[in-house]
């Protein structure tokens, strides 16, 4: 017996919860107006709006994903812009590293995520956002491999199988 409601309320309340979160980004980046804009246009997007509702891991990957991207944006920049100086510390990067690694948990599309948070940061940093970056991806692939007892067991052919397995995969019609 197999009962969805109770997927289908998890992937809604994500749902709900990256609305909300894109919302307050583009209202403290935008202005008000800009996040409750933002926000009703996520929910009234049908192909994530119908995702929702089918209890989707596409949900889970949206949430993980944008709360990577959307602290990467936020906190780097507020940190190597404030008043005690350009050199971004360590704790922000091992945060935005944990949600990284979260997002890999979720669904392996995000490992789309480091080569476009590699280049914004060095296009703003240049040699400084080396050591950020660093950490961030090690963070995240430490709660990545955390995460799934089954890499534990293999690390390297698990890691190899992970990713080799996912660019062959049968058709279906």
């Amino acid at each position: 017996l197999f009962v969805t409601d109770c997927a289908r309320v998890g992937s809604a309340t994500a749902f709900a919860l990256t609305a909300l979160l894109i919302g307050i980004a583009a209202n403290q980046w935008y202005g008000r107006t800009a996040g409750i804009v933002a926000a009703c246009s996520l929910v009234l997007m049908p192909r994530l709006f119908a995702h929702a509702h089918l209890a989707s891991l596409e949900t889970f990957l949206n949430l993980t994903y944008s709360a990577t991207v959307l602290a990467v944006a936020h906190w780097w920049r507020v940190d190597a812009d404030s008043t005690r100086g350009t050199q971004l510390g360590w704790k922000i990067p091992v945060l935005t590293g944990v949600l990284f690694g979260l997002a890999l948990l979720s669904k392996m599309q995000a490992i789309l995520i480091p080569p476009v948070v590699g280049l914004w940061a060095l296009w703003h940093w240049r040699v400084r956002a080396i050591m950020p970056l660093a950490i961030f991806g090690l963070v995240g692939l430490t709660v990545f491999f955390v995460g799934w007892p089954w890499l534990w067991l293999d690390p390297a052919k698990h890691f190899h199988d992970y990713f080799a397995r996912t660019t062959s995969r049968a058709v279906l019609n």
